[in-house]
């Protein structure tokens, strides 16, 4: 079956994301290419787990997440899980043995081991997902921050960042001159 859908497959190397194009339609029951695609995923793992596009089509299904969190519906959310469980089952990706080290500009911030033991009650706790740089510790310039693992299975994260500023808003003043204009924006 998986073989007659092949000819449907778009690559994007530079991105290394894999996946099957639908129909542009507004009828969101009638064709979504979440959910076609988390379906395509569950057909190539049938078939054959080590397929070199199933971990392409995997980052295509989780960078078209909206905002990077979430897809259009339960529905949607509800198949690319269990095709991600089926192919983390498939590949031995459901038995975790890593250590997590997060390291900025090479100097180790962070670190947590994870395991089968710890995985799912501990996993999220022994690294916490978070990590705050004072803003007297950043120094202008360029800086590296890097997410290493080493151990088994392999790292799908879509990483997000957010900065804020402690300093307080000030308010434009009406003068005979025309007061600053400010402008806010986030950098990812």
């Amino acid at each position: 079956m998986v073989g007659n859908t092949r000819r449907f497959e778009k690559h994007d190397d530079e991105n290394q994301t894999a996946w099957y194009e639908t129909d542009q339609s507004w009828w969101c029951w009638w064709n979504n290419d979440i959910e076609a695609n988390a379906w395509i995923l569950k057909a190539i793992v049938a078939e054959n787990p080590k397929d070199p596009a199933a971990p392409k089509l995997i980052k295509w299904l989780l960078n078209n997440r909206h905002h990077g969190y979430y897809w259009r519906s339960t529905r949607d959310t509800a198949v690319c899980a269990t095709a991600f469980i089926d192919y983390r089952k498939a590949v031995g990706e459901d038995r975790p043995n890593y250590t997590l080290r997060l390291k900025y500009d090479g100097q180790p911030l962070k670190e947590g081991k994870i395991t089968p033991a710890n995985f799912l009650v501990l996993g999220a706790r022994a690294f916490d997902n978070q990590l705050t740089i004072a803003g007297d510790a950043l120094e202008g310039g360029r800086h590296t921050l890097r997410l290493e693992r080493v151990g088994l299975p392999r790292i799908r994260q879509k990483p997000h960042a957010r900065s804020e500023a402690t300093a307080r808003p000030r308010r434009a003043t009406v003068s005979s001159l025309r007061g600053p204009s400010r402008q806010a924006s986030r950098t990812l």
